[in-house]
């Protein structure tokens, strides 16, 4: 099983960048993507944290663009961030990535400022 996090790009308004594919909001709002490989499968885990408790919206988008066609697959929602400064696991989602497949994962994040965290994720194939 590997794990790895990782970023392209990210975009938040005013924007603060951080490592290790997370981003940061001036509310203190973080959000980050983490993935798995398993096997074919590739796992998508969202996550968020903040300073405070604070309730948090949340939406995962992922595109896959392969031999087979295009595939794209969204989940959202709303999580309790209720420990300060923990991460909160938001939803997790797989998706079957061949070799020469290309995918772009998108998480966005808002908390109760209405400030929007975004974290991309992009996967070029390998030839």
């Amino acid at each position: 099983m590997r794990r790895s996090t990782f970023l392209t790009g990210l975009l938040t308004v005013p924007m603060f960048l951080a490592p290790h594919g997370r981003a940061r909001g001036s509310d203190g709002l973080k959000a980050w993507l983490e993935t798995t490989s398993k096997g074919g499968m590739l796992e998508f885990q969202g996550y968020v944290s903040a300073p405070k408790a604070m309730l948090v919206s949340y939406k995962i988008t992922i595109k896959r663009i392969g031999d087979g066609g295009t595939s794209s697959t969204a989940q959202s929602g709303r999580v309790q961030i209720k420990i300060p400064n923990e991460r909160t696991s938001l939803s997790l989602t797989a998706i079957n990535v061949g070799t020469r497949d290309h995918y772009e994962a998108e998480l966005t994040a808002w908390g109760p400022s209405g400030e929007v965290v975004r974290v991309i994720l992009e996967q070029l194939p390998r030839i």
